[in-house]
């Protein structure tokens, strides 16, 4: 996972990505918020903007919205400040120096990249929207495919209904 990751984010120019799961199919995106999230991660040079919330996240309010979506600013010190769900805005070259051998798979990542984050005092995460649940984002709707190489039934129907059109 590390080595396709620095290898994947090595290959792309832009200062900014959108990093999804792989084990993730979109269904539905509001281009125009992801439009606003990006405008307000650039204007606040944030780390990470995270499409969503989760119950797990430690934040506080922040004034700003996104297409009428409430903004959060997620607290320094909190356990999961690296997350790959929901999908999420990355600074690259940030995301990029959050890996190494240490981070040998995405959930590894998760909590080594956030003592990084911490240790490093790069710690600028938003969150946008008030879903709670993870996985979950009012800008993006997502269908969790696929779980350890294997298709999952609400895949496998995403997948049949796409086929049927």
């Amino acid at each position: 996972w590390n080595d396709r990751m620095i290898y994947a984010l090595s290959d792309i120019s832009t200062k900014n990505v959108i990093y999804l799961q792989e084990d993730m199919l979109i269904q539905y995106v509001d281009l125009s918020a992801v439009e606003a999230a990006l405008f307000l991660h650039r204007k606040y040079k944030a780390h990470i903007t995270k499409l969503g919330n989760n119950y797990e996240f430690n934040t506080s309010s922040f004034p700003e919205e996104v297409c009428g979506l409430s903004v959060r600013l997620q607290n320094p010190n909190d356990t999961y400040l690296m997350s790959h769900q929901p999908i999420a805005i990355f600074d690259r070259e940030f995301l990029l120096s959050t890996l190494s051998e240490r981070t040998p798979n995405a959930s590894t990542h998760e909590i080594i990249g956030s003592q990084i984050m911490r240790d490093s005092g790069r710690t600028k995460v938003f969150t946008v929207g008030d879903s709670f649940n993870p996985n979950r984002s009012q800008i993006f709707e997502i269908c969790h495919a696929i779980r350890k190489g294997e298709l999952l039934l609400e895949g496998k129907k995403l997948i049949d209904a796409l086929r049927e059109d």
